[in-house]
């Protein structure tokens, strides 16, 4: 929770509009209440996206099953967005990237092991492309390795 503390209050770029405050909306209702049916409003069916461990998913039904891992191990927390911006050019598809965390609890099991109940601090970044409204192509950069020593050591503690 020290690490979010500094970021309180709305996002440093600003209150979140447009396509940004659509997209980070879509990933607080999956975060926060594991309501995967807002990524059919948010994401083509045939997306792509980049996840850690060098993953690559196609399609909504595999991004679903990725971050469910997370929404398991993490059942209640609280996401927040940091910094966003949205880069519009014309003859590109329209580009957004999003500074977030998400700080919630190990109590559920999922793709983090046993519950321990360690507080945790999952701090990201998701870059979309967007096409007609929708994400096509998507890239997120969690940061695992201090997910799994914030895990780790609590429950050497």
């Amino acid at each position: 929770e020290d690490y979010v503390k500094r970021w309180e209050g709305p996002p440093d770029s600003g209150p979140l509009s447009g396509a940004a405050k659509n997209l980070a909306q879509t990933y607080q209702a999956v975060w926060e209440q594991s309501e995967f049916i807002a990524l059919e409003k948010s994401h083509n069916r045939a997306c792509q996206i980049h996840a850690p461990e060098g993953k690559v998913i196609y399609g909504r039904d595999q991004l679903i099953e990725f971050l469910t891992g997370y929404t398991k191990s993490f059942p209640k927390g609280s996401f927040r967005v940091h910094h966003w911006i949205v880069n519009e050019e014309s003859s590109k598809n329209n580009r957004i990237a999003i500074r977030w965390s998400f700080s919630a609890e190990h109590t559920g099991l999922g793709s983090f092991g046993e519950p321990t109940g360690a507080p945790v601090v999952i701090m990201a970044m998701t870059h979309a492309e967007m096409q007609e409204g929708l994400v096509v192509r998507e890239y997120h950069a969690i940061d695992e390795i201090s997910l799994w020593m914030q895990i780790s050591s609590y429950s050497m503690s």
